[in-house]
């Protein structure tokens, strides 16, 4: 799935991550394939049984039979369409093309290789598998999207303003947006200390970004 010409394919980093997150999307699958055996055993079952007791004697019970077989046959299509599409997806798509447009030549996807090797500035976690974090030169969040770890990431010299929103499920929303304002990254706490949590590491690395509620 991945493109070597492109920039995010010269990331050692990221090959790595795409082979991670698409072998367990792809193993997903292979265990929900057990799943369409299920109604096949079910139904199967129950219609052996119907046609034991003479069920297509019968032009009333005939039909429930059929009417059982029609169902299975629905449940296992509806499977089989489902695992097809899932196998379309591909899961490193969110961070490849985020990469793509950072990483501009093959020095810069060294450097931020070297960068994801090193201690983070920082890393403010909100629960499992959702967090931020800062390189030398990036900010990075990781979170789940489809089921599926997921990685977004912005220049950390872009990142002028922080906005936060609070939404009415009660989560905060926190915007990183650059000196025009533009929306670069959005990250969704679930409660607020998160929030003074990451406006304040983000400070400590760049001086110069401002809050705004």
């Amino acid at each position: 799935m991945g493109n070597e010409n492109a920039m995010a394919g010269q990331s050692a980093w990221f090959r790595q991550y795409e082979k991670e997150v698409n072998g367990t999307r792809n193993a997903g699958n292979g265990k929900k394939k057990i799943l369409i055996i299920l109604p096949i055993l079910i139904f199967g079952g129950l219609i052996a049984m119907m046609i034991k007791n003479g069920a297509l004697e019968n032009e009333q019970t005939k039909g429930g039979v059929y009417a059982l077989a029609g169902i299975c046959a629905f449940m296992v299509l509806m499977m089989l369409i489902l695992i097809s599409k899932s196998k379309k997806i591909d899961a490193a798509a969110i961070t490849r093309n985020d990469l793509n447009q950072l990483l501009t030549t093959p020095e810069a996807a060294a450097e931020f290789d070297a960068q994801m090797k090193a201690k983070p500035l920082f890393q403010v976690t909100n629960q499992k598998d959702n967090y931020v974090f800062a390189t030398k030169d990036y900010v990075g969040m990781t979170f789940k999207h489809l089921g599926d770890q997921t990685y977004r990431f912005i220049r950390l010299r872009d990142v002028v303003f922080l906005h936060t929103i609070e939404n009415n499920s009660g989560t905060f929303a926190v915007e990183f947006r650059d000196g025009k304002r533009k929306l670069l990254m959005t990250w969704v706490a679930e409660k607020e200390d998160r929030i003074g949590e990451l406006k304040a590491a983000l400070v400590s690395v760049k001086q110069d970004v401002t809050s705004e509620e």
